[in-house]
C-alpha cells in the first residue's frame, strides 16, 4: 500500500483528489505497479512532499476502493503523453474515457 500511495505522489501530487483517486483506480486494476514513474520520482525517492500531501494519497488509495471517476480505465497520462501514444501501434486499440485535470485516462477496446 505505501508503495503504490508514493506513486500516486509521483504521478498526481498536483491533482485534485479526484484525480489522485481515479489514478489510483487504475492502480488497483492493474494489480501492479510495473511501468510506473511515479514511484521512481525524484522528488519521490528525496521524500520532498508534505505530509499532507502523503495523507492525501494514502486517502485517495483507500477512497479508490469504492469509486470509479476513471471509468475502468486501463492507463493515463497527460496530453504530451497521449500525443505520444498516439504514435504508437498498441493505442489504436484504446479509447479515451475520462479526463481529470491533466490526465486522460483509456481503456482498451474490448
Amino acid at each position: 500500500d505505501k508503495t503504490a500511495v508514493l506513486a500516486i505522489i509521483g504521478e498526481a501530487e498536483s491533482e485534485s483528489q479526484i484525480g489522485r483517486i481515479a489514478l489510483a483506480e487504475v492502480i488497483r486494476k492493474r494489480g501492479s505497479l510495473k511501468g510506473i514513474y511515479g514511484i521512481n520520482a525524484p522528488r519521490v525517492k528525496a521524500h520532498r512532499y508534505s505530509d499532507n500531501t502523503f495523507l492525501l494519497a494514502k486517502a485517495a488509495w483507500f477512497d479508490s476502493r469504492y469509486t470509479n471517476y476513471s471509468k475502468n480505465a486501463d492507463g493515463w497520462g497527460n496530453s504530451s503523453d497521449i500525443i505520444k501514444f498516439k504514435k504508437q501501434g498498441w493505442f489504436k486499440n484504446c479509447v479515451i474515457v475520462a479526463h481529470i485535470g491533466n490526465h486522460y485516462f483509456w481503456k482498451r477496446k474490448v
